[in-house]
């Protein structure tokens, strides 16, 4: 996965530092075990998860998303696009929100052992939460 990230992120012309290839990678080996026990991705190929997964969701870093900006992600489900936006953008703060509690604790999970700060996950229906004073 480290060499299939090298090459994705020098692609697009972003950061390749080690730190950031070891959480793609480590990133990558939590969904693929993940996914035998629950529904996260489709096609756990490394191929597939690096281009269509975490390359993907990297088209707001592209496009220019301000430092510091805050995002987020509904629908998360297994963290695309919030997780890697934040691998590679440490200084943008992410809410992942999703309704369903099986990947609301995966993402938990992820957020703890990939050593990410400053991403809120929250557990709620998208038309609930715009209501909700808490997450406004």
């Amino acid at each position: 996965m480290k060499d299939l990230m090298k090459s994705v992120l020098d692609e697009l012309q972003m950061d390749a530092s080690p730190e950031i290839l070891e959480r793609f990678d480590e990133y990558a080996r939590l969904l693929t075990e993940k996914n035998r026990i629950m529904n996260l991705i489709g096609n756990p190929d490394p191929e597939e998860i690096a281009i269509r997964h975490f390359a993907d969701s990297l088209f707001p870093v592209i496009m220019g998303l301000e430092k510091g900006s805050s995002v987020i992600d509904v629908g998360t489900g297994a963290g695309f696009p919030g997780i890697p936006i934040k691998i590679v953008r440490p200084d943008i703060k992410i809410t992942l929100l999703d309704s369903l509690g099986k990947r609301i604790e995966f993402l938990k999970e992820a957020a703890g052992v990939l050593g990410l700060d400053g991403v809120n996950i929250v557990n709620a229906r998208a038309e609930e939460a715009a209501f909700s004073d808490v997450h406004r």
